[in-house]
This record gives C-alpha cells, structure tokens and sequence, in this order.
C-alpha cells in the first residue's frame, strides 16, 4: 500500500486539483534547494513534498482571485459538458 494514502492526503486540501498544485509547487521548491521538513527516505522531491503535506508542515490557502478563476472554469466546464450531453441526445 503507499503512504501516504489519497484519503489521507485529501483530508488537508478541498480538491485533488488543490492537492496535485501543492504538491508539484512544493516539489518545485525541493528542486530549487529549499530545505526538507520532513525525515524521509526518499530523494524524490514529489515523495518529500506528500509526506510534507501529509504531515501537515505544507498547506495551501486559496486566495479569492483563485476562487473566482476556479468557479469560472466550473461553470465553463458544465457548460461544455451540458452541450456535449445534449448533443449526445440528439443523435
């Protein structure tokens, strides 16, 4: 089984769009040479970066501008999705 777990992780973030970003922006940073703050036995940066968010030592906040940019797509998205189901109908 591998730790940590996709529930686990999702506990801390409220999508895994959200999770994915933090995790890559983290990894990034790693790469980068910013410091590790977890002990882990791995020298991968996308590894050290889940068991960082696991652990809690990384969170995210989303700001309102990322929100609005969220909801936007969403709704786009549907949009996309309702036209493709009516489309389906029709045929």
């Amino acid at each position: 089984m591998i730790y940590p777990s996709i529930n686990d992780l999702m506990k801390t973030a409220d999508s895994r769009y959200t999770l994915v970003v933090e995790a890559a922006k983290r990894a990034r940073q790693l790469v980068d040479g910013s410091p590790k703050l977890s002990k882990v036995n791995s020298e991968k940066e996308v590894t050290i970066a889940i068991n960082e968010i696991a652990e809690g030592k990384i969170t995210y906040v989303r700001t309102n501008k990322e929100k609005v940019q969220v909801e936007d797509a969403l709704i786009e998205e549907t949009s996309v999705e309702e036209a493709l189901d009516e489309d389906l109908l029709i045929e």
